[in-house]
């Protein structure tokens, strides 16, 4: 099983939901992403990028993931499930925020509700830190909220709105899986699994107002 794939699987896993349809299914690489982005944007693009072509006529969408290939050469040649070291550690969180957002919005289209960008942000934040938490020792979550969500840069080129929205993902992902942290702490996992799959489902207004609670 690729990562894209393992993290998929991890993500439906942890939650409790399947959206159905595999990612490596709708992966495309830049040649592809080419010719359906203008010649200007294509530059622009970060690591990773999820398209999304409503088609409100016959209510179907087009949805595809790019994933550039320096990421995936990158985690071929630095395994992250080997270990997770500097050499690896940014790329594998730009995945999981990749396949976060791939499955976060076929979720929410099963569930036939509208999503923004700031939900789909907010969520990948805390996938990044739930899964890596996953692979690295329990010891290191303290350290792994400081490199997520302290140590962070944002890429050039961010227009303002654009920037404002990971900040703010980030500022209220972090209170949230710090709440997380504290849980785990107990080995309270019963209860920890339990307040992720209540959360998952939730809109933007209902997950701001629950981490704010």
């Amino acid at each position: 099983m690729d990562l894209a794939a393992l993290i998929q699987k991890n993500i439906e896993t942890l939650y409790g939901i399947s959206v159905g349809e595999p990612v490596a299914n709708y992966l495309i690489d830049r040649e592809q992403l080419s010719s359906l982005l203008p010649a200007h944007q294509c530059t622009l693009v970060p690591k990773e990028l999820l398209l999304v072509n409503p088609a409100p006529q016959d209510d179907t969408l087009e949805i595809a993931l790019f994933l550039d290939d320096s990421l995936l050469n990158n985690l071929t040649k630095n395994n992250p499930l080997t270990a997770l070291t500097p050499n690896n550690i940014n790329d594998f969180c730009t995945l999981i925020e990749g396949v976060s957002h791939f499955v976060y919005y076929l979720h929410t289209a099963l569930l036939e509700r509208p999503v923004t960008q700031l939900e789909m942000e907010l969520q990948a934040e805390i996938d990044k830190f739930v899964l890596l938490s996953l692979f690295m020792c329990s010891s290191t979550n303290a350290d792994l909220l400081n490199l997520l969500f302290e140590n962070y840069l944002l890429r050039d080129g961010l227009d303002a709105q654009t920037a404002e929205r990971y900040r703010t993902a980030s500022t209220l992902a972090q209170k949230y899986c710090s709440q997380l942290l504290q849980t785990a702490q107990k080995n309270n996992y019963a209860s920890l699994l339990a307040e992720v799959r209540y959360f998952y489902p939730l809109n933007q207004e209902d997950k701001i107002r629950h981490i704010l609670q």
